[in-house]
């Protein structure tokens, strides 16, 4: 019955450290998404500038794709954290200064992007 118990309260101890290393990805996470936020919104003007054109010239084969794209970094932040690891080296920087931030100020950065 000990070891029982014993099991029991080591298993809880263990999934509470892994629900606060979620919260902290996740605060990293949201850190490297106001860090990257500029560049997205650089990105979404960009590819809706060419889209606007598109439209005024009647290219209609390249509309599509440009729709996809301002609708892609216009939602950027919403994308999974692989997704955004992936596809973007900008964000991949953020969030390594982000991870470094955390690991030096681990009470203040969670303060800030909890």
């Amino acid at each position: 019955m000990k070891k029982l118990l014993g099991i029991l309260v080591l298993g809880l101890l263990l999934s509470g450290c892994e629900q606060n290393k979620d919260k902290d990805i996740k605060a990293v996470e949201k850190c490297a998404d106001r860090a990257t936020a500029r560049h997205f919104y650089d990105r979404q003007l960009h590819w809706q500038k060419l889209l606007d054109n598109a439209v005024k010239e009647k290219w209609d084969w390249m509309i599509e794709g440009y729709e996809r794209n301002v609708k892609l970094y216009k939602n950027y932040a919403e994308k999974s954290l692989k997704h955004k690891m992936h596809m973007n080296d900008q964000y991949n920087i953020n969030f390594k200064k982000c991870e470094k931030e955390f690991r030096q100020n681990p009470l203040s950065f969670r303060a800030e992007y909890e």
